[in-house]
């Protein structure tokens, strides 16, 4: 008979470390979403996931079942041999025909179908006492072993009633959940939700380290975190013993690039990995964010072995965040401190400057965010000024006005251009300085026409910010005027489509052609989306929701709606916000959902501006009108215009005439 051997560590649940907080903000969300059948937790090294478990385990009334994964782990015959060990930590009694049949493994002996089968039967002893959770911490280590997931697989169709399966690993496991998740079966536990907050923080020096830091101290020391816990105790180890004001320069110099956190990160965390990859890591730390080209181009190797290398830092957990941003991974930023530090001192600052001006080269003409920030980096200024000049079509499409304003501001000699004084009027409307807005894009329009050919694409430009603008000062006949003259200037097509579109949507208040302007406003947005101009497409989706509300059409209204609100937030254009909040509640209370309607009233008042304000009261107020309570309707007018708003309650409107209301009301803001 075969006697698989087990470490008893692996299976009993890990010791806490001293000086750790209760976190009570995740205690209770465990509390609340043990009876979910998986509970998933991801998030890189050192988030605390592990701690954050234990101390549960430890607090809870539900008994708890720990499994720490390794790589050997990965055969299911030992997968089911620690399951087996890990139960018997609870009963030790559990599972005698699955143990009989994996001592009895050999020739002729059970199937694995058999043995899991089996197992499976079994669990149920577990819990027919009591409520039981599985944990099974660090499953991102046997994550590419299909015998592992065709266990988990089998698990999570057969787990038990009162039987949780925890899930702790330092990225999403290719597990199928979509039908739990379909059914609310999944709760999940995040990287952001496991950081340590502002309050955690002080709580955790005061409380547990018995280091009360002082507020202007706890500020910068929770920015240059990010809550990452093993950061603050690294910071703790370091900060022992000394003054007030000795933590204080501590905090505010804080860096891996030198000192106690340097050496950790140096022996602990990159030691001990191979050649190839620390060079990977070095040279990849000049990059915001890392996907396998860019690696492979700063790396000098083919992609095959970049990717194969960057999975290997993401299991590791020095690279992360490929849930929120798709291909494109990062460092925590005191990861890439040390490691553009380690870069430094090991192959020079000639070599990191060469790598910028690698990826700049790369970048130009293809990603103007990419090819700015490099050309930044290493102070080659006149092409950074080329870059944003040449960008600004796309600049206006993506939304990206602060981050192009950063740059026109780290330029060593104030430059006027063109170019510069569009995206400067941008930004002065993003300050809700409408009248300086307008003002620079006068500007910028007459300076175009009197130094800059006709048909040249800066001139258009300029006609199409100032269009945009003087329908936002209610001037709208002025706005067509130029929309006009866009559509037959030089300018791109993605300019040229946005102008007509513009025109479009005015002349339907006109010629009653709804249906023609949803087709075109519909094609329109899905080349914006496949363009990734974000905040153009933000906009079409809004005045296409606008055009379904003026033919009412509900149900064509709210996905539009929703859509919009995702790329507005996405695209940071915050104006328009309050207006597709306001179309969403309409779509919503025609359809008979009120109070979804008014949560989304509310959102939009929220999220007004000074300068949107009114707008928002007045559409809300339209809503009220319509489906809900003329008084709150009557109180909304009142704040934008005072008594006087009882004039303003007229009847609903026709299509047409809805349609002319939104123009009016500067939905159609490009």
């Amino acid at each position: 008979m075969n006697r698989f051997p087990i470490q008893m560590a692996k299976v009993q649940r890990p010791p806490l470390p001293e000086g750790i907080l209760r976190r009570e903000r995740l205690l209770d969300w465990l509390d609340t979403k043990v009876h979910s059948r998986v509970v998933l937790v991801t998030a890189e090294a050192g988030y605390g996931k592990t701690t954050t478990l234990a101390d549960w385990s430890r607090r809870t009334r539900v008994r708890t079942l720990w499994y720490r994964l390794d790589q050997d782990d990965s055969n299911w015959v030992g997968f089911v041999n620690y399951l087996v060990a890990a139960g018997r930590e609870v009963d030790a009694e559990f599972a005698p025909i699955t143990g009989a049949l994996l001592r009895e493994m050999g020739a002729g002996g059970a199937t694995r179908d058999t043995i899991v089968d089996s197992f499976l039967r079994e669990l149920p002893m577990l819990v027919a006492t009591a409520p039981l959770a599985m944990v099974f911490d660090d499953v991102h280590l046997v994550d590419g072993s299909s015998d592992v997931r065709l266990f988990f697989r089998d698990l999570l169709a057969r787990v038990p009633e009162r039987l949780t399966v925890i899930i702790l690993s330092r990225r999403t496991p290719h597990l199928s959940l979509a039908r739990l998740r379909c059914r609310g079966e999944v709760s999940e536990l995040r990287t952001d939700d496991l950081r340590f907050d502002v309050a955690e923080t002080e709580q955790l020096f005061r409380q547990a380290y018995h280091l009360p830091l002082e507020p202007d101290v706890l500020a910068e020391l929770s920015r240059r975190t990010e809550g990452w816990a093993a950061s603050l105790q690294l910071v703790h180890a370091a900060i022992r013993g000394r003054t007030t004001a000795e933590t204080r320069a501590f905090v505010r110099s804080l860096s891996s690039a030198e000192g106690a956190l340097y050496d950790y990160l140096a022996e602990e965390v990159v030691g001990d990995l191979a050649p190839e990859l620390q060079q990977l890591l070095m040279r990849t730390s000049i990059l915001q964010q890392v996907d396998v080209e860019l690696a492979a181009l700063v790396a000098e190797i083919d992609e095959t072995a970049a990717h194969r290398l960057m999975d290997t830092a993401e299991t590791l957990g020095l690279l992360s965040g490929r849930a929120q941003t798709g291909d494109m991974v990062r460092y925590h930023p005191l990861v890439r401190d040390f490691l553009e530090a380690r870069l430094r001192r090991d192959e020079g600052d000639e070599q990191a400057t060469a790598l910028h001006v690698r990826v700049a080269r790369h970048a130009d003409g293809r990603d103007w965010r990419l090819a700015a920030y490099h050309y930044c980096a290493i102070s080659e200024y006149a092409r950074l000024e080329t870059v944003l000049a040449q960008a600004t079509a796309k600049i206006l499409g993506g939304g990206d006005f602060a981050l192009a304003e950063s740059y026109v501001l780290q330029l060593p000699i104030a430059v006027r251009r063109v170019e510069f004084d569009i995206l400067a009027s941008r930004m002065e409307l993003h300050r809700g300085q409408l009248t300086a807005a307008l003002e620079l894009a006068r500007s910028a329009a007459a300076e175009a026409a009197t130094t800059r050919p006709a048909d040249d694409e800066v001139t258009a430009l300029t006609l199409f910010n100032l269009a945009t603008l003087e329908f936002l000062a209610g001037n709208v006949d002025r706005a067509v005027i130029l929309a006009r003259d866009v559509e037959g200037s030089g300018a791109g097509n993605e300019i040229k489509d946005v102008a007509r579109a513009f025109i479009s949507i005015n002349e339907a208040t006109l010629d009653r052609n709804l249906d023609g302007c949803a087709e075109e406003l519909t094609v329109l947005a899905a080349r914006h989306q496949e363009l990734e101009m974000e905040r153009f497409f933000a906009i079409t989706s809004l005045n296409l929701a606008n055009v379904h509300k003026a033919r009412g059409s509900a149900t064509e209204t709210l996905p539009v709606a929703d859509q919009a609100i995702d790329a507005l937030i996405r695209s940071g254009s915050v104006l328009e916000l309050p207006s597709a909040h306001c179309v969403r509640a309409w779509a919503l209370a025609f359809m008979g959902r009120w109070p979804e309607a008014e949560t989304a009233l509310q959102a939009a008042l929220d999220s007004a501006t000074d300068l949107t304000r009114a707008e928002a009261l007045r559409e809300a107020a339209d809503v009220h009108l319509l489906f809900g309570s003329a008084n709150r309707a009557l109180g909304l007018l009142r704040e934008v215009i005072g008594d006087g708003g009882n004039s303003l309650l007229t009847s609903a409107a026709s299509p047409e005439q809805e349609l002319l209301l939104v123009c009016a009301r500067s939905v159609c803001r490009y």
